[in-house]
């Protein structure tokens, strides 16, 4: 009875001096504790400990240490979370803070923008990639009769403008997009079958990151007015070209016409070279003035028959070279009185004045050459 109870001797006494778990016949957990006698006999003390009194300790320390553990990380995570709850709730705060500031900011650059643009006397307009309007002045919605901007904005642009019109601005703000700041110009029928002339000038934004979100600035001013005023002043001039031309054609017989086949030559070696538009006219209209000088000299001197003395040669030619001061009050669109000005001058530096080579206007070259 008593060996059956006994634990299992071997593995104490394998390990003498240590504590050695093992068990009992029985299967109950104990640990043994061997120990040998003196005298090299071969004999062990072994003692036993049932399971519970050795570790009941150690468990119970344990479970204090992770009672404990439990408690500290718990009041961590509390404290974390009141942390934490802190730390977002005064960053919502800040949040708040800085979108009712960028929303305050925004409000006041909207009423700055519309400000500035009420004030101005042209049409300005945004547009987005669909074509929507995003933004339009008070001069555009008055222009369009509308009371409020709500009858104009987050619509399509042919809606609003028309089909003529607002598809002309759309293609001038597509082209924006893909090429930068543009000019361009616009003529629209009106209902009552009016002609109006515009000059359109785009300019693409960035609204964000994306390239879909940008926005084209559109400013549309009516220069019909002025258009027609330069055409009647273009006509004007034309026709005092001819008059005066006229006259100095009268007054000299002898020289009559020479001035209009001067301009024919004159102006085929312009389009020849592919002079500007400017610069052909300025050619034509100084061809057709430069006898203009002889207003000045005497009608006995230019109708008479023989060879003219040194000092009527002299009266002359002074009085040639003085047809750019008659035209000096006279505004033209081109360099007409530097070409006259510069009529008598030669490459190689001996006229008057004394330019050379490049230094002459390509239009006074041509003339010269035309004369």
């Amino acid at each position: 009875t008593v060996s059956v109870s006994l634990p299992d001797l071997a593995a104490a006494v394998a390990e003498p001096g240590h504590l050695v778990a093992t068990r009992r016949a029985d299967g109950r957990a104990v640990f043994a504790f061997a120990q040998p006698l003196s005298g090299d006999i071969g004999w062990y003390v072994v003692a036993e400990r049932d399971s519970a009194s050795v570790l009941g300790p150690v468990h119970r320390a344990t479970l204090r240490f992770l009672g404990f553990s439990l408690l500290a990380v718990a009041a961590l995570g509390l404290l974390m979370l009141l942390f934490w709850r802190h730390a977002a709730t005064r960053r919502l705060a800040e949040i708040q803070s800085e979108q009712e500031h960028l929303i305050a900011k925004l409000a006041r650059q909207s009423r700055f923008l519309e400000a500035a643009t009420d004030a101005q006397p042209t049409e300005i307009l945004v547009i987005d990639r669909q074509g929507v309007i995003r933004f339009a002045n008070r001069k555009l919605r008055e222009e369009l009769g509308a009371e409020s901007a709500e009858e104009v904005l987050d619509k399509p642009i042919e809606a609003v403008l028309g089909v003529q019109s607002g598809r002309g601005l759309r293609l001038v703000a597509e082209a924006a997009f893909e090429e930068g700041p543009l000019q361009d110009t616009q003529e629209v029928e009106t209902e009552d079958g009016e002609r109006r002339l515009y000059v359109i000038n785009a300019v693409p934004l960035a609204a964000g990151e994306a390239l879909e979100d940008a926005v084209c600035l559109l400013v549309r001013e009516e220069v019909t007015s002025f258009v027609e005023e330069r055409e009647r002043r273009e006509r004007t001039l034309k026709r005092l070209v001819a008059t005066l031309a006229a006259l100095i054609d009268a007054r000299d017989p002898y020289a009559a016409k020479q001035s209009e086949r001067a301009v024919e030559v004159a102006s085929a070696l312009a389009n020849s070279l592919n002079l500007t538009l400017y610069e052909t006219e300025a050619v034509e209209i100084a061809g057709r003035l430069m006898n203009i000088g002889k207003m000045l000299v005497p009608r006995e001197i230019l109708l008479k028959k023989g060879r003219l003395s040194e000092d009527e040669l002299a009266l002359v030619r002074n009085a040639m070279k003085k047809s750019a001061d008659l035209l000096t009050g006279v505004e033209f669109d081109g360099p007409v009185v530097e070409t006259l000005r510069q009529l008598h001058a030669r490459v190689d530096g001996t006229g008057d004045p004394p330019l050379k080579g490049e230094e002459i206007l390509i239009t006074a070259r041509i003339l010269a050459v035309a004369n």
